[in-house]
């Protein structure tokens, strides 16, 4: 895996943990600026850090009752994780041998939501596949499966920003505000807590601007 597809796999990963950059931080024994860095493709991952960062991922996954790991083909290296609560949809093409999940993510630079697809070999993934059909299935059947209320609303969320999104040009600039007020408290992570805490409200803030002008836009 190459330097910004670790950057893009770091943050995808932890976000669908719900882990913070602080959170990653300290299971890597660096700070929640260098992790803000190498998520954003400043400084690329260094290659120890990086496996410290599997095995946290590996270790977590136990438990997480409603979240899967896809691997490459060596069956051990992980491209993504998945949840029920940010899961969208799975296709297969069993002639190649290739499947390709998609699921709800945030861009990390831009704050703009976007469908992350990711191609990978069946082979190795047949307990994606599993739970996958699960999730359609409960999907199609308007049951929620997982244990993360905040991932089931972001998901929510995303989803109507998308469509929103078509009708009112002002959510780019709302989403930009998010992305910059998530970076600031990124950044305010070696702060004091009254700095620390201002950010996080500055970032509470345009969230709920960003939910209010998606409630008012036409058609949604």
């Amino acid at each position: 895996m190459d330097a910004a597809n670790r950057a893009a796999a770091l943050y995808k990963i932890r976000t669908t943990f719900g882990w913070s950059a602080a959170d990653v931080a300290q299971k890597l024994d660096v700070s929640p600026r260098l992790v803000g860095m190498w998520e954003t493709g400043t400084q690329p991952i260094p290659d120890g850090r990086w496996r410290l960062f599997l095995h946290e991922v590996s270790d977590e996954l136990p438990r997480r009752r409603e979240f899967v790991v896809v691997n490459a083909a060596d069956g051990s290296t992980p491209l993504d994780v998945i949840s029920d609560a940010n899961f969208y949809d799975l296709n297969q093409d069993l002639e190649s041998g290739i499947g390709v999940v998609s699921s709800y993510a945030i861009d990390r630079v831009t704050g703009r939501p976007y469908l992350h697809m990711q191609r990978f070999p069946l082979a190795t993934n047949q307990h994606v596949i599993r739970a996958a059909k699960h999730w359609r299935a409960a999907l199609r059947a308007g049951v929620s499966t997982g244990e993360s209320e905040m991932l089931a609303m972001h998901r929510c969320l995303t989803r109507r920003v998308l469509e929103a999104e078509q009708s009112n040009p002002r959510l780019r600039e709302l989403k930009e505000k998010i992305a910059a007020a998530s970076r600031a408290a990124d950044l305010a992570m070696d702060a004091t807590e009254d700095v620390r805490r201002e950010k996080l409200h500055e970032l509470d803030r345009a969230v709920f601007a960003l939910i209010h002008e998606v409630d008012g836009s036409k058609g949604v």
